[in-house]
């Protein structure tokens, strides 16, 4: 190929690459470039938002290179291998857990249930959580909702108003209950630290439903027995086992008012190693809180948000184990609600 022929075609790329770039750039009635629709985000981009910065601004991903910002997911806490729970000792272990609040007649915040910070607007939680008409504000960084002695002095728990609440559009009471998510934009911009910081969203490779086998870890404020009285009290977390659907379901058939908590998209879990303290791992006022799966990205362990607790009979059955519904399915629509313009 002749010099002057390679000029032209380096020309034409320049042009081409600029051009792109220019058509990229988001516009009032689009949240997304156009050449990344909505649809395949999932699949073209290698990590969550990858390809986006705080301001929705394009970004180019490179396989194995983080972009701006990208400090999703990250905590020193490894969970032992085997099966089992404990409470959480330290809020670092688990920087993207929140308490969600909800405001009474008389001015005192109630919680009602759990939620995990995914930007430093927004945080993710049940819809059920978030019914019309609730005053809602959400509590980061803390471990025990009702004692001051453990928190950090450096890094101390806060709290911050919901201004904007977005619910998933397939969830609708009293029928429609499966796809139980939320979406809690705060006041004002979540102050990220050691104790505070964002979970990762699925990625392309954790968008299909939760396979039975898997071991998630969960995490959150409710009983851990039957019928007690400490909810919302210490944060705890778990190891539990997805366990098959099918069986799952048919058992829930014999309690008909649980079928509506079931879709395609819903998997179920039990905890296999209960204990005099632990009887179960997923309880009363563990609604809205997440469950995780660890994935090692070279050097570092990165913690993704793949479901959500919906609802469960008693605690630690047998029969019943805990419904949840899986976030892969919904991180389009959560994406768009993310990223849109304020």
């Amino acid at each position: 190929m002749g010099v002057g022929v390679r000029a032209q075609l380096g020309a034409v790329l320049l042009l081409t690459l600029t051009a792109w770039l220019a058509d990229a750039v988001p516009t009032a009635n689009s949240n997304l470039p156009d050449i990344l629709p909505t649809e395949d985000l999932s699949v073209t981009l290698n990590r969550p938002l990858c390809g986006l910065d705080a301001a929705t601004t394009p970004l180019f991903c490179c396989p194995g290179q983080e972009p701006r910002g990208a400090g999703c997911g990250k905590t020193s806490f490894s969970p032992p291998a085997q099966l089992g729970a404990s409470f959480v000792k330290n809020a670092a272990n688990f920087p993207w857990m929140a308490a969600i609040s909800e405001r009474q007649k008389g001015g005192r915040d109630i919680v009602v249930c759990g939620g995990a910070v995914i930007s430093d607007r927004w945080v993710l939680t049940g819809a059920t959580c978030a019914r019309d008409g609730r005053q809602l504000s959400v509590r980061f960084g803390d471990l025990d909702l009702q004692d001051t002695s453990d928190d950090n002095p450096n890094a101390p728990p806060f709290e911050l108003d919901i201004i904007k609440v977005a619910r998933h559009p397939q969830f609708s009471l009293p029928e429609k209950r499966a796809q139980d998510i939320a979406l809690l934009k705060t006041v004002s911009k979540i102050s990220f630290s050691s104790t505070v910081s964002p979970i990762c969203l699925p990625d392309a490779s954790l968008t299909s439903i939760v396979p039975a086998g898997d071991d998630l870890i969960f995490a959150g404020w409710g009983a851990t027995r039957y019928a007690a009285s400490t909810a919302f009290m210490s944060l705890k977390w778990a190891r539990v086992r997805v366990v098959d659907f099918g069986d799952c379901r048919s058992n829930y058939t014999k309690i008909p008012p649980f079928i509506r908590y079931f879709d395609a998209g819903s998997f179920c879990t039990k905890f296999f190693e209960p204990t005099s303290v632990f009887l179960c791992a997923i309880n009363r006022g563990d609604l809205g809180s997440v469950l995780m799966k660890v994935i090692g990205e070279g050097d570092i362990a990165r913690w993704y948000a793949v479901g959500l607790v919906v609802a469960g009979a008693g605690c630690g059955s047998e029969e019943f184990p805990a419904i949840n519904i899986a976030l892969g399915p919904s991180l389009n629509w959560i994406q768009s609600v993310i990223t849109a313009p304020s």
